[in-house]
């Protein structure tokens, strides 16, 4: 009578597939993980803005920062902005046109702004990003 084989899985193939599953758990933390992107264009000198804003009039800037409050008004909402930084917390006030209804804007959370500011230093959103 023959004898049969034996089939035993070899140590390599059993640490090739124990590689494979880690490397597929930290790719998929790593994509539920990670931080939505901001916006191309440049960060709001908050310094500057605070003590002159209409020297800024005309740029683009973006601010990233947790909603302190929001008050509604019958073209747009004012939204209270606390900005941190290096040293103690910024607050500024950016309008947020009623164009822009399709985002949810929730107090005490992170956004990332796109804002122009307009004549007097007024910051005007032209996009918002939750964060």
């Amino acid at each position: 009578m023959a004898r049969r084989a034996s089939s035993k899985s070899s140590p390599t193939a059993t640490i090739g597939i124990v590689v494979a599953v880690l490397l597929l758990l930290g790719g998929g933390y790593f994509l539920l993980n990670r931080k939505p992107a901001g916006f191309s264009s440049p960060p709001l000198p908050v310094e500057a803005f605070l003590n002159n804003a209409n020297s800024l009039r005309g740029n683009v800037y973006s601010v990233e920062g947790r909603v302190n409050s929001i008050r509604p008004r019958d073209e747009a909402k004012f939204v209270h902005l606390r900005v941190e930084g290096s040293g103690p917390d910024q607050h500024i006030f950016v309008v947020v046109p009623n164009s822009l209804n399709t985002v949810n804007i929730e107090r005490e959370q992170r956004y990332a702004v796109k804002v122009e500011i307009e004549k007097g230093g007024i910051p005007k959103t032209l996009d918002l990003i939750r964060l």
